[in-house]
């Protein structure tokens, strides 16, 4: 925290992304033009760092003072994101805000607005624009290379954008030319035969797209003694794949199309499970809630094995 404190710029109240004394401030590879354009995802990123992760964990330990501080620390940030960054007009986050004349052109990148979304940074709660870039991917878009591309992933999960996750399995990841010359996931959107851009270090995506998308499992608690699991199928006609936890494989299967569905779910006796479905679906188990989003929120534990037949979801 000492580091990044000294590294803000007090007049903006952000970190700069150019001139910071290092070689460069790494936060993708192909997703941006200029280095100034990459100070947006940068800063957002610190504001999410600062608040839902350093915050959140000195408060664990006791720590509320440093907490504070942090959290604090990381609204500075954002609010220097807003007045740099934020377009009242648009209703979006640009990268190339102030400089837009200059440039004679407008970009966004798939990092800033994903970060945006799954952090709640938009003001007003102002998504639509966001959400609907990240969706059709115009050419004003920078799109991260392969191992960053989970961001705008977690983003179109989180408001259940299910069918653009799918399309691009489909038609971005399965067609490339690594999987049918080579069966690999490459390191760039671009690679040649018989060269390192064959093999990818961290193409995660897919294998996130199935345990966190497709299925929604994410863990609540530590140790995955409590887990969330909020399906979304989408046009998948069968499903059938575990995920694996540190309390055991929770086992997903699906089968038929939206409108008549079977799930069935298996889960270690040691875990507690929240399961998200459409508001609209009626099923027989204990209700928790409804989420902002209109998801209805139920309880499983203290049994193995579940069957649902959903219309909806």
């Amino acid at each position: 925290m000492f580091s990044l404190c000294s590294l803000t710029n007090e007049e903006e109240q952000l970190v700069p992304a150019e001139n910071l004394g290092m070689c460069s401030v790494y936060i993708d590879h192909e997703a941006y033009k200029k280095n100034r354009h990459k100070q947006l995802a940068l800063n957002l990123y610190i504001t999410a760092m600062c608040r839902d992760a350093l915050a959140p964990l000195c408060r664990l330990f006791g720590d509320k003072e440093e907490a504070d501080r942090i959290e604090a620390y990381g609204n500075r940030i954002l609010q220097g994101c807003i007045r740099k960054f934020w377009d009242e007009e648009r209703k979006v986050y640009v990268n190339n805000l102030p400089w837009i004349k200059e440039e004679g052109e407008i970009r966004y990148c798939d990092r800033s607005l994903s970060t945006a979304l799954i952090y709640d940074l938009c003001p007003g709660n102002s998504v639509d624009k966001s959400l609907e870039i990240l969706e059709l991917t115009p050419a004003e878009l920078g799109i991260s290379y392969p191992c960053n591309a989970v961001w705008r992933l977690w983003a179109l999960v989180k408001y259940r954008k299910i069918e653009s996750v799918l399309s691009d399995l489909r038609t971005k990841w399965g067609r490339m030319s690594s999987v049918w010359e080579n069966n690999t996931l490459q390191e760039f959107w671009t690679a040649y035969p018989d060269e390192g851009s064959q093999w990818s270090h961290c193409a995660m995506h897919p294998l996130i797209a199935l345990s966190q998308g497709i299925a929604g499992i994410y863990p609540i608690e530590g140790g995955s003694g409590k887990i969330k699991i909020e399906p979304q199928p989408g046009n998948l006609e069968k499903v059938d794949f575990d995920v694996y936890t540190a309390k055991g494989a929770v086992h997903f299967y699906s089968q038929g199309k939206k409108g008549k569905r079977t799930l069935r779910l298996r889960i270690p006796d040691t875990v507690s499970v929240e399961l998200w479905l459409d508001a609209r679906e009626e099923i027989k188990l204990p209700f928790l809630r409804t989420e902002k989003n209109g998801i209805k929120v139920y309880k499983m534990e203290g049994q193995e094995k579940y069957e649902f037949h959903l219309k909806y979801t």
